[in-house]
């Protein structure tokens, strides 16, 4: 997510491939239990993340709950934490739940 889609710097120990199409600068091709050569954005998937968690979130509380607060722990230049808080905004855009980042 950090990464700008023009200077991704692959490494060996992903176990997923890079690609892109018309609509995404870049999609992940891995594969699942279920079917091969899966495709998916890198906002999908984090999505994907966010739900499970949401829905542990509403099973301790009760409720579900308005907006999640996400901290961002990495040392990130200022373009790779603006390309994180966008792709995460997408994935919480995804889901119909607002989301605010917390600062350290």
């Amino acid at each position: 997510m950090s990464m700008s889609p023009d200077n991704i710097e692959i490494d060996e120990k992903w176990k997923f491939t890079l690609t892109n199409d018309s609509n995404n600068p870049i999609l992940l091709e891995f594969d699942t239990f279920e079917e091969n050569a899966k495709l998916s954005t890198p906002a999908f998937l984090m999505a994907m993340l966010f739900r499970k968690h949401y829905k542990a979130i509403k099973a301790e509380i009760g409720e579900k709950p308005s907006e999640i607060g996400i901290c961002i722990f990495d040392n990130f230049d200022e373009n790779e934490r603006i390309r994180v808080e966008n792709q995460l905004k997408e994935s919480c855009k995804m889901l119909k739940i607002e989301c605010k980042f917390v600062r350290v």
